[in-house]
């Protein structure tokens, strides 16, 4: 007794023979049609896709948080190499950042957030040399609540 369920049989072989073929997205018998070799392929295509992006895209770099209060702004400098993006992020203890906003973009390059509480710099291609920008976000942590204001300086190298 097979307390499996049934067995399968592979195409052209007795009724009753155990089949060992195992899943393979390049196998194909005739009864499991064009949708797997599809799959298998779509499956190989994005992963090369992944690998040429992540080998194509700039290395980042990270800085340590910024610590601020809410309402309260400051000046920062940060050095990088050329080539890289550069995330910088804040850290407002136990407030709730509600927006962030890009209030002067870099003349050297272009700012975007990231989530709420940074944004990510990426200098121009062949840029060294110095560079400016500022961000903002509103935040609150009960009754104190305000717009800080960060202004970084970038040395890219």
């Amino acid at each position: 007794m097979n307390h499996l369920g049934p067995r399968s049989s592979a195409v052209g072989a007795p009724a009753g023979a155990v089949s060992s073929r195992s899943f393979t997205p390049w196998i194909l018998s005739a009864q499991e049609g064009d949708l797997r070799v599809l799959c298998g392929l779509g499956t190989v295509g994005l992963l090369l896709i992944g690998l040429a992006a992540s080998w194509l895209m700039p290395a980042r770099c990270q800085t340590q948080p910024i610590a601020l209060a809410p309402g309260a702004s400051t000046d920062t400098s940060i050095a990088m190499q050329a080539g890289r993006a550069c995330t910088i992020s804040v850290e407002i203890g136990p407030a709730v950042v509600r927006a962030i906003s890009i209030e002067t973009n870099p003349a050297h390059g272009r700012l975007m957030p990231r989530g709420r509480t940074g944004v990510i710099y990426v200098p121009d291609r062949d840029f060294k040399g110095k560079d400016t920008f500022a961000f903002a976000f509103d935040s609150a942590a009960g009754r104190e609540t305000g717009t800080s204001l960060v202004r970084v300086a970038a040395t890219v190298r």
